[in-house]
């Protein structure tokens, strides 16, 4: 949504790339959390690599709260939804 305020006068054929980028950043983190809220638990080996690459990052017991994440996204969310909103 931001990519589409912020290069309104690009054409679409360009920005494709961009949404794509965004749709492919977001789904490992989609993909863990179906697996955290399902019953069956869902691509138990995707979100196993997924952990360990955080590991290799933040150290293990170093992690924020998921509540922080959680906020942290539906604030940048929020904000580019009222971005885009007319004034």
């Amino acid at each position: 949504l931001f990519v589409a305020f912020a290069f309104r006068d690009v054409p679409l054929s360009q920005l494709v790339f961009a949404f794509f980028g965004g749709f492919f950043g977001i789904l490992p983190d989609g993909i863990t959390f179906l697996y955290l809220i399902s019953k069956k638990k869902l691509f138990p080996r995707f979100t196993r690599f997924h952990f360990f690459c955080h590991s290799l990052i933040i150290p293990q017991g170093k992690h924020p709260p998921a509540w922080l994440g959680i906020l942290t996204q539906s604030i940048a969310v929020a904000l580019c939804v009222l971005a885009l909103l007319p004034r």
